[in-house]
């Protein structure tokens, strides 16, 4: 099973997720050539609707293919209020992370892509409540860094 890093310069903190390659091969594959190297992506926290948060790159020179909520990609449909702590989905060139509930039942455009491993999940919260600390206390872009963990 291949698995990805995800950093947090702001905490410090790093976490392991597991690719959900049986779920969503296709997608999985992606990602890991999307993160052949570090990747790092600014981070835009919902106000109103819970504790996700979308991430965002530097845009592609050419118009990458998305999903949108009328049109989502994957194979398995999933809505932001579905999601659980720790899973990350992906919709083409853009990714959002969960680290608590939602309330949108909305399909994000995408489909979840990764988990991050039980032993990390209390460090995956905190990290992400930095995040939002930043976004509405400190109001600054914080970044998440996805890269490939090499075994």
């Amino acid at each position: 099973m291949r698995e990805i890093n995800v950093y947090f310069p702001e905490s410090d903190i790093t976490v392991t997720a597991s690719l959900y390659e049986e779920q969503e091969p296709e997608l999985c594959k992606q990602v890991w050539e999307y993160v052949k190297e570090p990747v790092r992506m600014a981070c835009h926290h919902t106000m109103s609707t819970g504790d996700v948060f979308v991430a965002f790159p530097r845009p592609p020179k050419h118009p990458p293919v998305t999903g949108t909520q009328a049109n989502p990609i994957g194979r398995v449909e999933t809505l932001w209020s579905e999601m659980e702590v720790g899973e990350i989905f992906w919709r083409g060139w853009n990714c959002g992370i969960c680290y608590g509930k939602c309330t949108e039942p909305l399909n994000p455009g995408g489909s979840v892509v990764a988990k991050v491993n039980e032993e990390d999940i209390d460090k995956f919260v905190a990290a992400c409540k930095e995040v939002w600390n930043c976004s509405y206390f400190k109001h600054c872009i914080s970044s998440v860094v996805l890269s490939r963990k090499e075994c």
